[in-house]
């Protein structure tokens, strides 16, 4: 049962899920021990760790052995290929009727993370998705950028959504037996891919347009340490792929006859144009020209892709092998 309290969030007593924890990584074993460290304080009863690891080398597998001792049912395997996606769908044909609960390698959590999570799908029984609140750690903001995002209050989304109004993948909860169709996370969107982002956000809007909720809350708290420097180039990168692969989504919706897309790509249009011309005005650089420019062409090389318009999917070349033990 949860009966303990925390801020921000009123945790009444619950039935406890099994909740299967999957985090993907590629070539970050510093980030992925302290992700672990956090993992071996969970209070929570009833959940296992699934490490898709696609590394080259096997420092990343020697590390996760050193964990197993203080770990509850880890598992470990490797995934051929790039792209979080690719261990998000796994996750998904692995976790049986509990709870999914996605993290990234270079995020912290505290003790009763679980439990949180656990608390929010109770409130929301009908909700299949939920994202949690982001929280950079403390950094200097003149010299790098920590992405975050964190909710003011709990609500959630049906219907349609715009890009900034979303969650990230990195606190993001499946419960798959609460949806009414199983839908698979696009293996072309999202980190290590040509559009190295939006693969959440390409999953929650299928999901929504759909007709079904998902929630956004402040109650589930993780806490990013991934690091991008300002001086060096490496934020702005971030933000231009971002635009990127938000083109690639949209007009991967529009291909599949989504015409509610439309407005969003003429939105998201004007916002950028809109930031461009308020920062002329005021005498500096034109702030979003960049990411204009690549939004636009995300949509135009989304037609290097054929689409499955049926579960507005790219179109997979190939299966992608995974290697490791199946979670029990």
């Amino acid at each position: 049962m949860v009966t303990e309290g925390g801020p921000g969030q009123d945790r009444t007593s619950v039935q406890l899920p099994h909740i299967l924890v999957v985090i993907p990584t590629r070539n970050r074993p510093a980030d992925l021990e302290r992700c672990l460290e956090s993992l071996t304080l969970v209070a929570y009863p009833s959940w296992e760790l699934l490490i898709v690891d696609q590394s080259g080398g096997d420092i990343t597998q020697r590390l996760v052995e050193t964990y197993r001792a203080h770990v509850p049912k880890l598992t470990y395997g490797r995934m051929q290929g790039c792209g979080p996606n690719r261990a998000r769908n796994l996750g998904l044909q692995r976790a049986g009727t509990g709870i999914v609960a996605y993290l990234d390698d270079d995020c912290t959590i505290g003790p009763l993370w679980l439990a949180d999570v656990a608390a929010a799908f109770h409130r929301y029984p009908s909700v299949p998705l939920i994202f949690g609140s982001l929280h950079a750690i403390p950094h200097d903001h003149q010299e790098v950028l920590v992405p975050s995002i964190v909710f003011a209050r709990e609500r959630t989304v049906t219907g349609s959504f715009k890009h900034e109004e979303m969650g990230m993948g990195a606190s993001m909860y499946l419960w798959p037996l609460r949806s009414l169709q199983q839908r698979r996370f696009d293996l072309h969107l999202g980190p290590g891919t040509r559009w190295p982002a939006a693969d959440e956000q390409d999953y929650a809007y299928r999901l929504v347009r759909g007709g079904e909720p998902l929630l956004l809350t402040p109650a589930i708290r993780v806490y990013h340490h991934g690091i991008r420097t300002l001086r060096e180039g490496a934020a702005g990168k971030l933000f231009r792929g971002y635009a990127l692969a938000n083109g690639a989504m949209d007009m991967k919706m529009i291909r599949s006859g989504d015409t509610r897309s439309i407005w969003r790509v003429l939105d998201q249009i004007r916002s950028y144009l809109f930031t461009i011309l308020a920062s002329l005005v005021t005498g500096r650089r034109p702030l979003g020209l960049g990411a204009l420019v690549m939004y636009v062409r995300g949509l135009a090389e989304s037609f290097l892709l054929p689409v499955d318009r049926a579960q507005y999917l790219y179109v997979t070349a190939r299966q992608v092998a995974w290697r490791g033990q199946v979670p029990r």
